[in-house]
C-alpha cells in the first residue's frame, strides 16, 4: 500500500506535472468464412508497434531518483484471433498475441498473452438468454508516473528495477433480454502482479459479482446495478516494505458499489436522475497521521519499520451521491441543459477523512446547430 504521510507519493503526484504523446502503426488483415450452412466465421491476424514519450515532472524532492528527461518505451506485437459461430447460437473467440516491451536501462519483456471465449445465444419465448463466458492475460510496463507512486511503496527498487505488471482473469456471466428490460450477472475473478528485475513485488486478487436490471414503460426507465468486490493480497516480495500484508484488504477499494436511475424522455424534453453509493473500504485516518509522532514518521522510512500505518487504518461506510439533468430542445436546432453534480453536496468522508472533494455544481449549457 502507498505510504500515509505527506512526503510520500500523495505530495509528490499532487505537485507533479507532465504529458506524454503516442505514435502507433496497426496493420490487420481479415478472412471471412462462410459455409453457407451451420459455421461461419472470421480469422483476424494483425500487427502493432506503437512509440510512447512520458514526461512526468515530479517535485524536487524527487528530482535525485527521477530525471527530467522524457521516458520512451515501445511495444510491438503480433496478434491472430478467430471468431466462430455455429447456428448462430454458440459463438467461440480465441487468440492469442504475442508482446515485447522494450525502453532504455529496463529489461526487454516478452509476453504470450493468450485469450478465449464463448457465448451461448438462446431464444426463450420473447425473451432472449446469453450466457457469456472469457479469459484474457494482459501485460504493461511502468511509466514514470506510475514509478513515481512506486516509489512511497518500494523505496529501495530502483527505477531500472521496476519490471512489469501483469493481469489475468476470468468472467462468466448471464444476460437476459426482455422486450421491456434486461438483467445481467456476471462473477468476475482477476489476478494482478508486479514485477521487478529481482522478483516479485507483490500479487492481488479481484474477484465478485455484479448485477445490473433495467425496465421501460412508455416514456419511463429505470435502472440499477450493485457490485460486490473482494480485493485482497495474496502475496509481498521481498522488496516490499508496507505494511500490508497477505490476506488484508486492499485500500481505498470499496467493497460495496451500486446505483439507481430514472429517465424519462419527452417529445420536446428529457431528465434524468441517479444516485451512486460506494461503501466499506479501508484507507488511513489521515487526520490522525497528521499527529503522529514525529519518532514514528521518521523511523517508518527505514525497510520493514511501516508496520506502525497498520495503527492508522480505519473503515469508511461511504456515502451516495446525487446527479441530475434536464434538457429541453428548442426552435432552430437549439438546447438548453441544465446539469447538477454531487447535489447532496458531499464533501468529506471519501476516500479518506482528510480529503475535501468538489461539491455541488449546477452546469447551464446552450447547444446550437449550424
Amino acid at each position: 500500500g502507498a505510504m500515509g504521510f505527506t512526503p510520500a507519493s500523495d505530495s509528490a503526484l499532487h505537485s507533479a506535472a507532465g504529458g506524454s504523446d503516442r505514435i502507433t502503426l496497426r496493420a490487420t488483415s481479415v478472412r471471412r468464412h462462410d459455409s453457407h450452412g451451420a459455421l461461419t466465421g472470421a480469422f483476424t491476424f494483425g500487427a502493432e508497434q506503437s512509440l510512447l514519450r512520458d514526461a512526468t515532472v515530479p517535485d524536487e524532492a524527487f528530482m535525485d531518483s527521477m530525471p527530467r528527461h522524457p521516458d520512451w518505451s515501445a511495444s510491438a506485437g503480433v496478434l491472430a484471433q478467430a471468431d466462430l459461430s455455429l447456428r448462430e447460437t454458440v459463438h467461440l473467440t480465441f487468440g492469442t498475441r504475442v508482446q515485447r516491451l522494450a525502453a532504455p536501462r529496463r529489461e526487454t519483456v516478452v509476453a504470450l498473452l493468450p485469450s478465449a471465449g464463448v457465448a451461448v445465444v438462446r431464444d426463450i419465448g420473447v425473451a432472449t438468454a446469453k450466457a457469456p463466458a472469457s479469459f484474457g492475460k494482459g501485460i504493461r510496463s511502468a511509466t514514470p508516473g506510475m514509478r513515481l507512486l512506486a516509489r512511497g511503496q518500494w523505496p529501495f527498487v530502483s527505477d531500472e528495477a521496476l519490471g512489469t505488471e501483469e493481469q489475468s482473469g476470468t468472467e462468466v456471466g448471464v444476460d437476459l433480454l426482455l422486450p421491456a428490460g434486461a438483467l445481467h450477472l456476471t462473477r468476475f475473478d482477476q489476478l494482478a502482479r508486479t514485477t521487478s528485475t529481482d522478483g516479485l513485488l507483490g500479487s492481488i486478487s479481484n474477484s465478485g459479482w455484479e448485477a445490473g436490471a433495467s425496465v421501460r414503460t412508455g416514456r419511463l426507465t429505470f435502472g440499477g446495478t450493485a457490485a460486490i468486490t473482494d480485493s485482497r493480497v495474496l502475496s509481498t516480495g521481498d522488496a516490499y516494505s508496507g505494511e500490508l500484508q497477505a490476506g488484508d484488504r486492499m485500500l481505498g477499494v470499496p467493497k460495496h458499489t451500486g446505483s439507481l436511475s430514472v429517465d424519462w424522455e419527452a417529445r420536446r424534453w428529457s431528465t434524468s436522475w441517479t444516485v451512486t453509493r460506494a461503501a466499506s473500504w479501508i484507507n488511513y485516518d489521515r487526520l490522525r497521521l497528521a499527529s503522529a509522532p514525529d519518532s514514528l514518521v521518521s523511523g517508518g522510512e527505514s525497510a520493514g519499520s511501516r508496520r506502525w500505518l497498520r495503527d492508522y487504518w480505519m473503515e469508511y461506510p461511504g456515502s451516495a451521491r446525487l446527479r441530475g439533468s434536464f434538457v429541453v430542445q428548442l426552435p432552430r436546432g437549439m438546447a438548453l441543459s441544465v446539469t447538477g453534480e454531487n447535489l447532496t453536496n458531499q464533501q468529506l468522508g471519501e476516500p479518506d477523512s482528510i480529503t475535501i472533494v468538489p461539491g455541488r455544481a449546477i452546469t447551464l449549457r446552450l447547444r446550437a446547430k449550424f
